[in-house]
């Protein structure tokens, strides 16, 4: 009877956070719109969220480009923390032992760390393109991805002060060492973690663990 309320009990966890993850970024979209803020729906939605948000932006301060990436920051921080919430319940759910624990944390952080680098080398990508065809810098989508971008293009304007011609070089710099990081250094780590997940997991069952 315990085992079955802890196993449901992370199913529970895990939907409501994704519930609640998915609240901030439909939060965090609607502010590009300006929506009307004393409709029933944006009631709700800001009583729900702004404490997290406002908590968030002091904590982790992190601005590139004028634009406000705490939120980003507290989507990590909530899925970290619920996947590790969710491990505990259900290794003592499934009686595996906690040893289980860090290397699956490891998975899920590498996980989340290559969704990172994909949606940089998406925007770095939108910008090449961008750049190509010149468009127009004052649009919604060309200053955002400027905005995003910008930053962290910065410190290689030491080696390549400019785009050349109708490449940005900067970006494709980037791009390609972010490719190399994502496909070859986290890949690597995240094989490397699964073996022991999977070895924690043999181990356990091997024991009569579970």
């Amino acid at each position: 009877m315990e085992t079955s309320f802890l196993y449901r009990l992370s199913s529970v966890l895990s939907v409501a956070i994704t519930v609640y993850v998915w609240l901030i970024i439909i939060r965090v979209l609607l502010t590009w719109v300006r929506p009307n803020a004393q409709t029933p729906f944006m009631r709700y939605l800001s009583a729900a969220t702004d404490p997290a948000l406002i908590l968030a932006g002091r904590l982790f301060p992190l601005r590139l480009g004028g634009l406000d990436f705490s939120p980003v920051v507290l989507i990590i921080v909530l899925n970290l923390v619920g996947e590790l919430l969710v491990a505990v319940l259900r290794c003592l759910a499934l009686g595996m032992p906690l040893t289980f624990i860090p290397p699956y944390m490891g998975l899920r952080l590498i996980a989340m760390l290559q969704g990172l680098v994909y949606f940089l080398i998406i925007l770095m990508i939108v910008r090449i393109v961008l750049n190509m065809v010149k468009a127009s810098p004052y649009g919604v989508v060309s200053m955002f991805i400027y905005a995003a971008t910008e930053p962290l293009l910065a410190p290689l304007r030491r080696w390549f002060p400019s785009a050349h011609g109708a490449l940005d070089v900067r970006a494709i710099v980037f791009t390609v060492a972010a490719v190399l990081i994502n496909y070859v250094v986290l890949a690597t780590l995240y094989g490397i973690l699964q073996q022991s997940v999977v070895g924690a997991v043999t181990s356990a069952a091997a024991r009569g663990a579970f």
